[in-house]
């Protein structure tokens, strides 16, 4: 999975691996975005594979991921609509989309499913992935924002007790990142 993060020396691993196909019969399944083989170069295995492209979503497969995620009714439109075209078939911006909705109370969850409340008039769709997330990220309380911080300059992969180690400022460290 996100073999376009992937670091040299895992290549490298992968590529001998990539070997043992000729003796044995194993299945690799390796996930990358679609621009990865054309910055990278094709990288595809020298063994016999097979390339599969995900295909966006269709707008019908598109509301239907938003109506089974809210469970709603009479979500207008206009808002369904900038959902629609700004994921351009996205099904990870439609849900981050859709929890930030929830995360601001723009719908809360109620006894018969999900409700709107009066916020929805102002609701404003980010245009880009990248801008849902920072809305998110901006929304929650300093400490975990700044645990967010540390953890991204660490890098993308770490153990918590790194984290921990550097960042003393910062309390519950295991709660916060268990709520991220």
């Amino acid at each position: 999975e996100d073999l376009h993060w992937a670091d040299n020396s895992s290549l490298e691993l992968l590529r001998s691996l990539y070997g043992l196909t000729e003796k044995h019969r194993l299945l690799f399944i390796n996930v990358f975005r679609p621009s990865y083989l054309e910055e990278e170069g094709d990288k595809a295995p020298a063994c016999a594979h097979e390339r599969i492209e995900i295909q966006a979503l269709g707008n019908r497969d598109s509301e239907a991921l938003i109506n089974n995620m809210l469970e709603i009714k009479g979500l207008p439109f206009s808002i369904k609509e900038q959902i629609l075209v700004r994921a351009g078939g996205n099904p990870f911006f439609i849900e981050e989309v859709v929890r930030s909705l929830i995360d601001d109370g723009t719908v809360v969850k109620s006894a018969q499913g999900f409700e709107l409340t009066r916020k929805i008039d102002r609701v404003v769709i980010p245009a880009t992935i990248n801008d849902v997330l920072m809305a998110r990220i901006d929304r929650l309380e300093e400490q975990t924002r700044n645990l967010i911080k540390v953890a991204s300059v660490i890098g993308r992969s770490f153990f918590d007790r790194i984290l921990k180690e550097v960042a003393t400022s910062i309390d519950s460290i295991d709660e916060r990142l268990s709520y991220l």
